[in-house]
């Protein structure tokens, strides 16, 4: 129980920290167009502890959840509210009521953009991130030579199985990864290895459909990594199944089971193992390497790409919820309980791989956070940053601003729709832990 309270509170705090850029976001952008902000709140509910600016409150306050940013002007509406105006004729300098609409839009469409941008930098900085990954000598085999694995064919008859290639369009290749990263469907200019000599060979695909194929795999020699049998170790290697010789992996998976196997242990004694059918109870041995997705304008430009594809994909989702196709809005809605045990789970067993790679798991993880609520927040209700743009767009289109007991009403009903919305969400929680 101690566990999963604290692994829900690191979610929680982790929620907390984008809501609470959000707010930033606000901050940032009203002080930028001569709006007051009275307080600025890491945290919801009673104050903690606060200092003061020149004119601003910064507070923490109890519940470390998000945090909210109260801009000048509650006296504005309140006079005109108690003279029961029809417009706010007195307004007080650097009230929100004081600034223009346009003003207006531009704070309230700081809080998504803000979300946005730093979905774009946390996305950056994990693919700057070095973290471990499986590493094989870029040496390849020919799928032509392996019908019984391939089911089509592609031909490029300067390549044959078991060469090693050193360079690829005039850059080293690290390994079969890295190689492999690098195909983008064009032709390019290897340098290869091949017994004892060193070859120069274009690489040309084949197009099939939408795809394009090179016709290589990896050429993996079939050298135990992990057993789950004692009498097979690591750094065994099999070098005959049913009476043929073994050289790589697709030798041995070309065969039909049971396989009867010889392997070779590092005292160069060999010994049988049978193996009646698939899975087989050991995995072949990788190196591993460290190394980023990409760094600077590469990172950043990957930033922005899988930050525009959270973006498009959390629209279907809420595409999904407005249309009450609730089949397909259960596979991606969640409520805070879950989201937050979940945050917390994954970013522990992530940490317990390594601190790069737990980083990068958080990074990735609130990343998605914050698109999530860039979405949720241009949704165009009252209260919702989406509601007061549409707002200040019909203020302009009308030419006049809305009477004061309109805006007080339509900021009640956002109330009402936001606490249904996290209601309903809460619900969901519920129906997890307790109902299904």
């Amino acid at each position: 129980m101690l566990d999963f309270i604290l692994k829900f509170f690191l979610g929680f705090l982790l929620i907390g920290l984008v809501v609470f850029f959000h707010e930033l976001s606000h901050f940032a952008a009203a002080r930028l167009m001569k709006v007051d902000v009275d307080v600025i709140s890491f945290g919801m509910g009673p104050r903690l502890f606060s200092f003061y600016g020149k004119k601003t409150e910064f507070r923490i306050s109890v519940i470390p959840f998000g945090g909210y940013c109260r801009m000048k002007g509650s006296i504005d509406l309140s006079k005109a509210l108690s003279d029961d105006k029809k417009k706010m004729d007195k307004k007080e300098s650097g009230s929100y009521f004081a600034s223009s609409p346009i003003k207006r839009m531009i704070i309230y469409a700081s809080g998504p953009l803000g979300n946005f941008i730093l979905a774009i930098l946390l996305l950056a900085l994990a693919s700057s991130l070095p973290v471990e990954r499986i590493s094989n000598p870029c040496r390849v085999c020919v799928i032509n030579d392996y019908p019984a694995l391939f089911s089509y064919r592609v031909e490029n008859p300067e390549l044959v199985t078991g060469d090693l290639i050193l360079k690829m369009d005039g850059k080293d290749v690290l390994d079969y990864e890295d190689f492999t990263s690098r195909l983008d469907g064009k032709s390019h200019s290897l340098i290869v290895k091949r017994d004892g000599e060193t070859l120069e060979i274009i690489l040309n695909p084949e197009k099939n459909g939408d795809d394009y194929y090179y016709g290589l795999s990896l050429y993996q020699e079939a050298v135990i990594g992990r057993s789950e049998v004692e009498m097979i170790k690591s750094g065994d290697r099999i070098v005959s199944a049913n009476g043929k010789e073994i050289h790589n992996t697709l030798d041995l998976f070309s065969l039909s089971y049971p396989l009867d196997l010889v392997l070779l242990n590092e005292s160069g004694s060999t010994y049988t193992y049978h193996a009646e059918a698939n899975p087989l109870p050991f995995s072949f041995k990788s190196d591993l390497r460290k190394s980023s997705d990409a760094v600077g304008i590469s990172a950043l430009n990957l930033g922005i790409r899988k930050a525009s594809e959270y973006f498009i994909n959390t629209m279907k989702a809420l595409g999904a919820i407005i249309t009450l196709n609730i089949q397909d809005a259960r596979l991606v809605i969640t409520g805070p309980t879950k989201a937050a045990q979940s945050i917390g789970n994954i970013s522990t067993l992530a940490f317990s791989e390594g601190v790069s790679s737990g980083v990068r798991a958080v990074l990735y993880l609130l990343s998605i956070v914050s698109i999530s609520l860039c979405v949720a927040n241009i949704v165009p209700f009252p209260t919702f940053d989406g509601g007061g743009i549409l707002i200040n767009f019909i203020e302009i289109f009308k030419k006049e601003g809305l009477r004061p007991r309109t805006y007080v009403v339509l900021q009640i009903l956002g109330m009402i729709i936001a606490f249904s919305l996290m209601a309903a969400l809460y619900f969901v929680d519920i129906h997890y832990y307790f109902l299904s």
